[in-house]
């Protein structure tokens, strides 16, 4: 299965410290939800299946994100030890991606319509 679109969640959120030193900016909640959840619906209503990359605090990320993966359609994977950034993420599943790919940072919350 081809992925459709990537949610880059694995960066270690310098620009949002001190509220990422123990919690990663894609689980951050905002009004209750995690950041990284908004890109990733925003991803499921247009270009799924969604790849979710993970790193930094990897665990915390996917307990975060899993409940708004409704129905499937979301892959996580683990970029270990360290983030690979954008280029290497798409490099790493260049054999995984569609011919079109959406991407989408998962601190970005937007009303573009997709």
């Amino acid at each position: 299965m081809s992925l459709g679109s990537v949610l880059f969640a694995a960066g270690h959120g310098t620009r949002l410290r001190p509220l990422t030193e123990r919690l990663p900016k894609a689980a951050v909640p905002l009004l209750d939800v995690p950041l990284g959840a908004f890109g990733l619906a925003a991803l499921l209503r247009r270009s799924a299946p969604v790849g979710v990359n993970l790193a930094h605090h990897a665990e915390l990320v996917r307990a975060a994100l899993e409940p708004w993966a409704r129905g499937g359609g979301v892959e996580f994977f683990e970029e270990a030890p360290e983030p690979f950034g954008t280029a290497g993420t798409l490099a790493a599943l260049r054999d995984r991606l569609a011919p079109t790919v959406l991407t989408w940072n998962a601190d970005v919350i937007c009303t573009v319509d997709l």
